[in-house]
């Protein structure tokens, strides 16, 4: 009985002592890179305002709280970058909103004509396929891919004058030459770390002429997209979801 019951302590030690190990080689960060305790990180993850993403440094697991959703304000000297930049790069009305689709890495096309999409081309996933299976790798002909963005790039720009229908880019590894109208280069990467969490782009971005915008790192619903480069319906779901995140964050 009494080496039944070492074994059973000596189990319960070991499984203890991993435990603390795997804890103390994760990093808990919220979103503002501050580093927290696992209970504080599942609590705000639980919430309705935040998501999570991941990195490794050192041997060390970094995992940081990123939002769902954000509204904000570019500075008016940036905007004021953007505008001259897209102007002369591309020709973009810069008094209109600009609704981005933020695509991080066109993949390269094979010499059939097919392309690879993997868990990192989750908004071509959607594009092509309708849907988007993380796990899963699927190999399509670059020509479905390149007919489904200009079917969806016409859809958004026959809905209204008053914004503009746009994909950006960081890397191309072959597709873009394709169409370099249709997708249009990050030059300096400047969307890229303007809306981004320090880890991750957002994949959504929403910017009226004024410097107000709105980014998600999730795809949204075709319809509350163009609802939301309506300048009275944008205004209105910001202030609903500051003074949500403001109930939230006093608690």
């Amino acid at each position: 009985m009494k080496e039944t019951i070492l074994l059973i302590l000596l189990i319960f030690l070991n499984l203890t002592s991993f435990s603390q190990k795997k804890q103390e080689s994760t990093i808990y960060l919220n979103e503002n890179f501050d580093k927290i305790t696992y209970k504080k990180f599942k609590e705000k993850l639980n919430s309705h305002f935040f998501a999570r993403t991941w990195a490794e440094k050192e041997g060390k697991k970094i995992i940081k709280l990123r939002y769902l959703d954000y509204y904000g304000k570019l500075g008016s000297l940036k905007k004021s970058q953007l505008n001259k930049l897209y102007y002369q790069k591309f020709k973009l009305d810069t008094t209109k909103v600009w609704l981005i689709h933020y695509i991080d890495t066109l993949p390269k096309v094979n010499p059939n004509g097919s392309i690879k999409l993997t868990k990192h081309n989750k908004r071509l996933k959607h594009l092509v396929l309708g849907r988007n299976d993380p796990d899963k790798t699927y190999s399509v002909k670059s020509k479905s891919l390149k007919k489904a963005a200009s079917k969806q790039k016409k859809y958004y720009n026959i809905k209204g004058n008053h914004f503009n229908f746009l994909y950006f880019y960081n890397i191309d590894k072959g597709f873009g030459k394709f169409d370099k109208t249709l997708f249009l280069k990050d030059y300096n990467q400047i969307l890229k770390k303007s809306f981004s969490d320090g880890l991750v782009t957002f994949e959504t971005i929403i910017i009226h002429p004024d410097g107000q915008f709105y980014m998600s790192w999730h795809p949204l619903y075709k319809k509350d997209e163009i609802k939301l480069t309506n300048y009275k319906y944008y205004e209105k779901e910001k202030i609903k979801w500051l003074n949500n995140f403001n109930k939230y964050s006093s608690k």
